[in-house]
């Protein structure tokens, strides 16, 4: 068993991998893994600046299913609470969204999200104390999202994740870095980061 396997690298680490071992050792000393120099500066980027929630219930708003399971993954293998929408919030989000909304963790907006719907969904989401922590991915360029993010960085944790290319999509990207808030790539790089809050 998982439990089990634990027990065995605290009394004979000798039989179990080296990396595992490693890893164990890390964890103990409540050192932060990472997988290369890339997700080295982003770790740092994120943990430099972004606050370090009580907890870490936390709720993903996707425009991007794909980008939303795969920050699911990501919360999965690590110390990432997500929980489930309140019941309350999902009443109020039923009324704001667009009935092609999927209201679940991750929250997809989907495709055709604005910056009005992710405004709305964060405004009422942060209302909410038992989440402290809202990973916001937005896929293609949403125009006015830097500005959304900006307005509600300083009250609650908030993760941003842009993955646009393009001239629109740097734009959006380059409003945020200048406000000194650290934008990921990755939505796994942004729940890596998290974690290591």
């Amino acid at each position: 068993t998982e439990a089990g396997a634990e027990l065995v690298k605290f009394h004979s680490p000798s039989s179990v991998g080296k990396y595992e071992v490693f890893e164990s050792a890390f964890r103990q000393a409540g050192l932060i893994q990472v997988e290369g120099i890339e997700e080295l500066y982003e770790v740092c980027k994120g943990v430099a600046v972004l606050p370090k929630p009580d907890k870490k219930n936390t709720v993903i708003v996707t425009s991007s299913g794909g980008c939303g399971i795969l920050a699911v993954d990501a919360a999965e293998d690590l110390d990432v609470n997500l929980m489930d929408l309140p019941e309350k919030s999902i009443e109020r989000l039923e009324e704001a969204l667009p009935s092609e909304c999927i209201l679940e963790n991750p929250l997809d907006l989907t495709g055709s999200a604005t910056a009005e719907t992710f405004d709305e969904s964060i405004k009422i989401l942060a209302r909410y104390k038992d989440i402290q922590v809202m990973v916001v991915v937005v896929g293609d360029p949403v125009p006015g999202e830097a500005e959304v993010i900006k307005e509600r960085f300083d009250r609650l944790t908030m993760v941003p994740v842009m993955l646009g290319m393009g001239e629109e999509g740097r734009e959006e990207r380059n409003k945020l870095i200048e406000a000194g808030i650290p934008v990921f790539s990755e939505p796994e790089t942004a729940i890596k980061v998290l974690d290591a809050l």
